[in-house]
Protein backbone atom coordinates (compact mmCIF):
# COMPACT_ATOMS: atom_id res chain seq x y z
CA UNK A 1 0.00 0.00 0.00
CA UNK A 2 1.60 3.44 -1.08
CA UNK A 3 2.00 6.05 2.01
CA UNK A 4 -1.15 8.60 2.68
CA UNK A 5 -3.17 6.11 1.58
CA UNK A 6 -6.87 7.17 2.89
CA UNK A 7 -8.56 3.82 3.53
CA UNK A 8 -12.20 6.10 4.78
CA UNK A 9 -12.36 6.95 0.92
CA UNK A 10 -14.54 4.89 -1.49
CA UNK A 11 -12.89 2.22 -3.15
CA UNK A 12 -13.59 1.72 -7.34
CA UNK A 13 -14.72 -1.90 -8.18
CA UNK A 14 -12.11 -2.16 -10.86
CA UNK A 15 -12.74 -5.93 -11.30
CA UNK A 16 -16.48 -5.58 -11.91
CA UNK A 17 -15.94 -2.76 -14.32
CA UNK A 18 -15.72 -3.24 -18.27
CA UNK A 19 -11.68 -2.11 -19.67
CA UNK A 20 -13.56 1.29 -21.65
CA UNK A 21 -14.96 2.34 -18.61
CA UNK A 22 -12.25 1.35 -16.98
CA UNK A 23 -9.70 3.25 -19.00
CA UNK A 24 -12.55 6.38 -18.83
CA UNK A 25 -12.21 6.43 -15.11
CA UNK A 26 -8.49 6.08 -15.06
CA UNK A 27 -7.96 9.04 -17.74
CA UNK A 28 -10.74 11.35 -15.93
CA UNK A 29 -8.44 10.19 -12.49
CA UNK A 30 -5.34 11.50 -13.50
CA UNK A 31 -6.60 14.85 -15.72
CA UNK A 32 -7.72 15.61 -11.68
CA UNK A 33 -4.07 14.85 -10.66
CA UNK A 34 -2.18 16.68 -13.45
CA UNK A 35 -4.15 19.41 -12.24
CA UNK A 36 -3.74 19.90 -8.76
CA UNK A 37 -0.11 18.91 -9.55
CA UNK A 38 0.05 22.01 -11.57
CA UNK A 39 -1.51 24.32 -8.54
CA UNK A 40 1.30 22.98 -7.23
CA UNK A 41 -1.35 21.12 -4.56
CA UNK A 42 1.13 18.58 -4.00
CA UNK A 43 -0.41 16.90 -1.03
CA UNK A 44 -3.50 16.43 -2.22
CA UNK A 45 -2.59 15.28 -5.62
CA UNK A 46 -0.31 12.53 -3.76
CA UNK A 47 -3.10 11.30 -1.94
CA UNK A 48 -5.53 11.19 -4.84
CA UNK A 49 -2.67 9.53 -7.16
CA UNK A 50 -1.80 6.72 -3.85
CA UNK A 51 -5.17 5.79 -3.98
CA UNK A 52 -6.09 5.17 -7.58
CA UNK A 53 -2.47 3.45 -7.04
CA UNK A 54 -4.37 1.27 -4.68
CA UNK A 55 -7.92 0.67 -6.54
CA UNK A 56 -5.31 -0.39 -10.00
CA UNK A 57 -3.18 -3.31 -8.33
CA UNK A 58 -5.82 -6.08 -8.84
CA UNK A 59 -5.69 -4.97 -12.82
CA UNK A 60 -1.64 -4.14 -13.00
CA UNK A 61 -1.23 -6.92 -15.79
CA UNK A 62 -4.00 -7.00 -17.80
CA UNK A 63 -2.03 -7.40 -20.75
CA UNK A 64 -4.69 -4.60 -22.45
CA UNK A 65 -1.74 -1.65 -23.87
CA UNK A 66 -4.50 0.88 -23.31
CA UNK A 67 -4.43 0.01 -20.07
CA UNK A 68 -0.56 -0.87 -18.89
CA UNK A 69 0.24 2.85 -20.90
CA UNK A 70 -1.98 4.25 -18.30
CA UNK A 71 -0.89 2.35 -15.14
CA UNK A 72 2.64 3.33 -16.36
CA UNK A 73 1.57 6.96 -16.60
CA UNK A 74 0.32 7.05 -13.39
CA UNK A 75 3.14 5.27 -11.53
CA UNK A 76 5.54 8.02 -13.60
CA UNK A 77 3.08 10.96 -11.99
CA UNK A 78 3.10 9.47 -8.66
CA UNK A 79 7.15 9.53 -8.56
CA UNK A 80 7.25 13.35 -9.72
CA UNK A 81 4.81 14.12 -7.18
CA UNK A 82 7.00 12.30 -4.65
CA UNK A 83 10.01 14.32 -5.77
CA UNK A 84 7.94 17.56 -4.79
CA UNK A 85 6.80 16.26 -1.07
CA UNK A 86 9.19 17.02 1.86
CA UNK A 87 11.37 14.00 2.89
CA UNK A 88 10.53 12.34 6.04
CA UNK A 89 13.66 10.40 6.33
CA UNK A 90 17.44 12.10 6.81
CA UNK A 91 18.99 13.45 3.59
CA UNK A 92 22.68 12.67 2.80
CA UNK A 93 23.47 8.81 3.48
CA UNK A 94 24.60 7.82 0.09
CA UNK A 95 22.36 4.19 0.83
CA UNK A 96 18.78 5.08 2.07
CA UNK A 97 16.07 3.85 0.71
CA UNK A 98 13.28 5.31 -0.75
CA UNK A 99 9.59 4.43 0.38
CA UNK A 100 8.09 5.52 -2.85
CA UNK A 101 10.03 3.26 -5.73
CA UNK A 102 10.09 0.61 -3.43
CA UNK A 103 6.30 0.52 -4.04
CA UNK A 104 7.02 1.04 -7.29
CA UNK A 105 9.01 -2.23 -7.71
CA UNK A 106 6.47 -4.22 -5.77
CA UNK A 107 4.05 -3.21 -8.36
CA UNK A 108 5.77 -5.16 -11.05
CA UNK A 109 5.94 -8.71 -10.90
CA UNK A 110 9.10 -11.04 -10.38
CA UNK A 111 10.39 -11.04 -13.93
CA UNK A 112 8.54 -8.18 -15.02
CA UNK A 113 11.01 -5.19 -16.17
CA UNK A 114 10.26 -1.89 -15.15
CA UNK A 115 9.87 0.64 -17.79
CA UNK A 116 12.62 2.84 -18.38
CA UNK A 117 10.43 5.87 -18.36
CA UNK A 118 9.30 4.73 -14.62
CA UNK A 119 13.05 4.03 -14.03
CA UNK A 120 14.72 7.69 -15.07
CA UNK A 121 11.21 9.22 -12.36
CA UNK A 122 12.64 6.54 -9.82
CA UNK A 123 16.56 7.90 -10.54
CA UNK A 124 15.43 11.90 -10.21
CA UNK A 125 13.84 10.87 -6.94
CA UNK A 126 17.02 9.29 -5.76
CA UNK A 127 18.99 12.23 -6.69
CA UNK A 128 16.89 14.83 -5.19
CA UNK A 129 16.90 12.66 -1.94
CA UNK A 130 20.26 12.31 -2.02
CA UNK A 131 20.47 8.82 -2.08
CA UNK A 132 23.19 8.37 -4.58
CA UNK A 133 24.00 4.61 -3.75
CA UNK A 134 20.86 3.44 -3.98
CA UNK A 135 20.34 4.99 -7.27
CA UNK A 136 23.25 3.35 -8.61
CA UNK A 137 22.17 -0.15 -7.16
CA UNK A 138 19.21 1.02 -8.92
CA UNK A 139 20.19 1.80 -12.51
CA UNK A 140 23.07 -1.11 -12.73
CA UNK A 141 20.18 -3.72 -11.34
CA UNK A 142 17.86 -1.74 -14.06
CA UNK A 143 21.13 -2.65 -16.81
CA UNK A 144 21.14 -6.50 -15.83
CA UNK A 145 17.61 -7.38 -16.73
CA UNK A 146 17.47 -5.53 -19.59
CA UNK A 147 17.71 -8.17 -22.78
CA UNK A 148 20.06 -8.85 -25.40
CA UNK A 149 17.42 -7.67 -28.15
CA UNK A 150 17.10 -4.61 -26.06
CA UNK A 151 20.88 -3.87 -26.37
CA UNK A 152 20.74 -4.40 -29.87
CA UNK A 153 17.93 -2.05 -30.36
CA UNK A 154 19.96 0.83 -28.62
CA UNK A 155 23.30 -0.06 -31.20
CA UNK A 156 20.88 0.09 -33.83
CA UNK A 157 19.20 3.71 -32.87
CA UNK A 158 16.11 2.21 -32.59
CA UNK A 159 13.81 4.72 -30.93
CA UNK A 160 12.73 5.13 -27.77
CA UNK A 161 15.04 2.04 -26.88
CA UNK A 162 18.19 4.15 -27.65
CA UNK A 163 16.62 7.70 -26.41
CA UNK A 164 15.83 6.03 -22.97
CA UNK A 165 18.90 4.14 -22.95
CA UNK A 166 21.72 7.48 -23.49
CA UNK A 167 19.08 9.18 -20.68
CA UNK A 168 19.47 6.46 -18.01
CA UNK A 169 23.79 6.08 -18.94
CA UNK A 170 24.14 9.91 -18.68
CA UNK A 171 22.44 10.24 -15.20
CA UNK A 172 24.58 7.14 -14.10
CA UNK A 173 28.00 8.44 -15.10
CA UNK A 174 27.56 12.21 -14.83
CA UNK A 175 25.40 12.52 -11.71
CA UNK A 176 25.17 9.63 -9.78
CA UNK A 177 29.03 7.87 -10.24
CA UNK A 178 30.89 11.49 -9.46
CA UNK A 179 28.44 12.73 -6.71
CA UNK A 180 30.13 9.36 -5.05
CA UNK A 181 33.49 10.12 -6.07
CA UNK A 182 33.76 6.88 -8.14
CA UNK A 183 35.58 8.70 -11.24
CA UNK A 184 37.47 5.24 -12.31
CA UNK A 185 33.99 3.51 -12.73
CA UNK A 186 32.72 6.07 -14.54
CA UNK A 187 35.34 5.77 -16.99
CA UNK A 188 35.74 2.52 -17.47
CA UNK A 189 31.94 2.19 -18.28
CA UNK A 190 32.65 4.30 -21.26
CA UNK A 191 35.69 2.95 -22.09
CA UNK A 192 34.62 -0.51 -22.24
CA UNK A 193 30.46 0.46 -24.03
CA UNK A 194 30.14 -1.07 -26.82
CA UNK A 195 26.48 -0.16 -27.51
CA UNK A 196 27.16 3.81 -27.47
CA UNK A 197 28.45 5.35 -30.41
CA UNK A 198 32.14 6.93 -31.18
CA UNK A 199 30.58 10.45 -30.44
CA UNK A 200 28.31 10.37 -27.84
CA UNK A 201 31.09 8.40 -25.81
CA UNK A 202 33.61 11.23 -26.60
CA UNK A 203 30.58 13.84 -25.10
CA UNK A 204 30.54 12.47 -21.97
CA UNK A 205 34.40 11.99 -21.86
CA UNK A 206 34.35 15.37 -22.19
CA UNK A 207 31.76 16.21 -19.70
CA UNK A 208 33.50 13.93 -17.21
CA UNK A 209 36.41 15.23 -17.75
CA UNK A 210 35.22 18.95 -16.88
CA UNK A 211 33.30 18.22 -13.71
CA UNK A 212 36.15 16.30 -12.43
CA UNK A 213 38.48 19.14 -12.85
CA UNK A 214 35.91 21.52 -10.88
CA UNK A 215 35.16 19.16 -8.63
CA UNK A 216 39.02 19.10 -7.69
CA UNK A 217 39.65 23.22 -7.75
CA UNK A 218 36.42 23.33 -5.22
CA UNK A 219 38.32 20.94 -3.52
CA UNK A 220 41.45 23.12 -3.29
CA UNK A 221 39.73 26.09 -2.79
CA UNK A 222 38.29 24.60 0.47
CA UNK A 223 41.17 23.04 1.73
CA UNK A 224 43.07 26.54 1.31
CA UNK A 225 40.06 28.29 3.11
CA UNK A 226 40.66 25.64 5.90
CA UNK A 227 44.01 26.20 6.25
CA UNK A 228 43.78 30.32 6.25
CA UNK A 229 40.89 29.80 9.34
CA UNK A 230 43.37 27.71 11.04
CA UNK A 231 46.50 30.54 10.83
CA UNK A 232 43.88 32.71 11.78
CA UNK A 233 42.52 30.90 15.09
CA UNK A 234 46.00 30.07 16.07
CA UNK A 235 47.04 33.79 15.35
CA UNK A 236 44.27 34.91 17.84
CA UNK A 237 45.99 32.68 20.70
CA UNK A 238 49.42 34.13 20.39
CA UNK A 239 49.80 36.97 22.90
CA UNK A 240 49.97 40.36 21.14
CA UNK A 241 52.06 42.87 21.70
CA UNK A 242 51.24 46.00 23.62
CA UNK A 243 49.72 48.83 22.21
CA UNK A 244 50.60 52.58 22.66
CA UNK A 245 47.25 54.57 20.86
CA UNK A 246 47.03 51.84 18.51
CA UNK A 247 50.95 51.18 17.60
CA UNK A 248 53.42 48.35 19.31
CA UNK A 249 55.16 49.80 22.36
CA UNK A 250 58.44 50.85 21.49
CA UNK A 251 61.53 49.08 23.61
CA UNK A 252 63.46 51.53 25.90
CA UNK A 253 66.85 52.21 25.33
CA UNK A 254 69.30 53.37 28.26
CA UNK A 255 69.72 57.25 27.79
CA UNK A 256 73.02 58.46 26.89
CA UNK A 257 74.73 61.19 28.97
CA UNK A 258 74.54 64.18 28.40
CA UNK A 259 77.36 67.21 27.98
CA UNK A 260 76.51 70.17 30.05
CA UNK A 261 76.15 72.12 26.67
CA UNK A 262 73.08 70.24 26.07
CA UNK A 263 71.40 70.86 29.22
CA UNK A 264 72.05 73.98 29.71
CA UNK A 265 70.20 76.42 27.83
CA UNK A 266 69.93 80.23 27.50
CA UNK A 267 67.13 82.57 28.87
CA UNK A 268 66.34 83.24 25.79
CA UNK A 269 65.51 80.16 24.48
CA UNK A 270 63.74 79.14 27.29
CA UNK A 271 61.74 82.52 26.94
CA UNK A 272 61.05 81.48 23.53
CA UNK A 273 59.63 77.75 23.81
CA UNK A 274 57.58 79.16 26.71
CA UNK A 275 55.85 81.23 24.29
CA UNK A 276 55.62 78.27 21.88
CA UNK A 277 53.34 76.25 24.14
CA UNK A 278 56.53 73.65 24.24
CA UNK A 279 58.59 73.05 27.35
CA UNK A 280 62.24 73.84 27.34
CA UNK A 281 65.13 71.42 26.78
CA UNK A 282 66.35 71.66 30.27
CA UNK A 283 62.95 71.21 32.11
CA UNK A 284 62.24 67.73 29.70
CA UNK A 285 65.81 66.39 30.30
CA UNK A 286 66.05 67.10 34.03
CA UNK A 287 64.51 63.70 35.34
CA UNK A 288 66.79 61.69 32.88
CA UNK A 289 69.97 63.47 34.00
CA UNK A 290 69.27 64.11 37.99
CA UNK A 291 70.43 60.22 38.52
CA UNK A 292 73.30 59.89 36.32
CA UNK A 293 74.53 63.40 37.82
CA UNK A 294 74.11 62.72 41.27
CA UNK A 295 76.22 59.22 41.32
CA UNK A 296 79.11 60.10 39.24
CA UNK A 297 82.13 61.94 41.06
CA UNK A 298 82.10 65.43 40.18
CA UNK A 299 85.85 65.43 38.50
CA UNK A 300 86.04 68.49 36.40
CA UNK A 301 85.75 72.24 37.79
CA UNK A 302 82.43 74.12 37.79
CA UNK A 303 81.18 75.95 34.64
CA UNK A 304 81.16 79.12 36.31
CA UNK A 305 85.32 79.12 36.72
CA UNK A 306 86.23 78.25 33.03
CA UNK A 307 88.23 80.27 31.57
CA UNK A 308 85.78 80.30 28.53
CA UNK A 309 83.19 82.70 30.69
CA UNK A 310 82.26 85.68 29.06
CA UNK A 311 83.12 88.04 31.84
CA UNK A 312 86.73 86.19 32.39
CA UNK A 313 87.19 87.10 28.88
CA UNK A 314 86.24 90.61 28.83
CA UNK A 315 88.36 91.13 32.44
CA UNK A 316 91.56 89.66 30.73
CA UNK A 317 90.95 91.63 27.60
CA UNK A 318 90.26 94.96 29.18
CA UNK A 319 92.58 94.63 32.32
CA UNK A 320 95.83 92.50 31.43
CA UNK A 321 96.90 95.95 28.77
CA UNK A 322 96.04 98.52 31.12
CA UNK A 323 98.11 97.05 33.68
CA UNK A 324 101.34 96.74 31.22
CA UNK A 325 100.68 100.28 30.15
CA UNK A 326 100.49 101.41 33.48
CA UNK A 327 103.65 99.50 34.62
CA UNK A 328 105.22 100.79 31.34
CA UNK A 329 104.63 104.43 31.60
CA UNK A 330 105.56 104.07 35.34
CA UNK A 331 108.94 103.09 34.67
CA UNK A 332 109.22 106.14 32.14
CA UNK A 333 108.19 108.55 34.58
CA UNK A 334 110.71 107.40 37.06
CA UNK A 335 113.15 109.90 35.57
CA UNK A 336 111.05 112.42 34.76
CA UNK A 337 109.58 115.60 37.07
CA UNK A 338 106.65 114.94 38.71
CA UNK A 339 105.90 111.15 38.79
CA UNK A 340 105.74 110.18 41.98
CA UNK A 341 102.19 112.32 41.88
CA UNK A 342 101.45 110.16 38.58
CA UNK A 343 102.72 107.01 39.90
CA UNK A 344 100.36 107.31 42.38
CA UNK A 345 97.47 107.97 40.38
CA UNK A 346 98.15 104.71 38.24
CA UNK A 347 98.54 102.79 41.61
CA UNK A 348 94.99 104.19 42.32
CA UNK A 349 93.99 103.17 38.97
CA UNK A 350 94.93 99.90 39.14
CA UNK A 351 94.08 99.17 42.62
CA UNK A 352 90.38 100.41 41.40
CA UNK A 353 90.51 97.73 38.40
CA UNK A 354 91.97 95.02 40.11
CA UNK A 355 88.63 95.21 43.00
CA UNK A 356 86.05 95.28 39.97
CA UNK A 357 88.10 92.11 38.34
CA UNK A 358 87.85 90.72 42.14
CA UNK A 359 83.68 91.33 42.52
CA UNK A 360 83.41 90.45 38.58
CA UNK A 361 84.94 86.90 39.68
CA UNK A 362 82.87 86.91 43.00
CA UNK A 363 79.22 87.68 40.95
CA UNK A 364 80.64 84.58 38.16
CA UNK A 365 80.77 82.09 40.83
CA UNK A 366 77.69 83.42 42.88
Amino acid sequence: MPPHYDAHQPSYDIANTPQSRHANYLRKTMNRIYRLFLERRFQEAHSLCARTITEQEPVRSTGNNETDDLHSSLLQLYLKIAEQQPNKAKTGSAGSRVEEWDYVVRWFQPGRPIPAEITICGIFLHLKRQSFGAARDLIELWLAEQSDAFFMAVAEGTPPFAQNYERIVELYVLHVLPKLGDWHSAEQFLQFNDVLSEERKSRYFHHLSNLKAKVERRKAAAERARKEAALKSSAKTEPSPKLINGHPKAESKPARPQSPAETTSTPQQQQQSSKRGVPSQQSTRSSSSVAPAASRPQNRPSSSLSLRSPLIQYLLKGIIPVVIAAVLVSLGLQKTRGGARIRRLLAVMANKFAATAMMGLNLQTM
